[in-house]
């Protein structure tokens, strides 16, 4: 039982990983998910939120990432200053 969760987890983190941020609908993204989006480790995540790099939505004790945030971070961190 436990294998298969991680299994579907692990599919599901690959679909993320193959879809950009704008075509995800606006739906909010988990921390681990976000991380698979943008290659980073859920550690590395959590310092960009304390240090106000990254925002997320608080839900219960959940953290969540906006789509639309993580396009914002990106184009903030491109060397080129997000121009495409």
């Amino acid at each position: 039982m436990a294998t298969q969760r991680v299994d579907r987890l692990a599919s599901r983190a690959r679909e993320v990983a193959t879809v950009s941020a704008q075509d995800r609908g606006g739906q909010l993204l988990t921390l681990a998910e976000a991380g698979q989006f943008l290659r980073l480790s859920h550690n590395t995540l959590r310092k960009q939120i304390r240090l106000g790099r990254l925002s997320a939505v608080v839900i219960g004790r959940r953290k969540f990432v906006a789509p639309s945030e993580l396009d914002r971070f990106i184009a903030h961190n491109s060397t080129n200053g997000g121009a495409a």
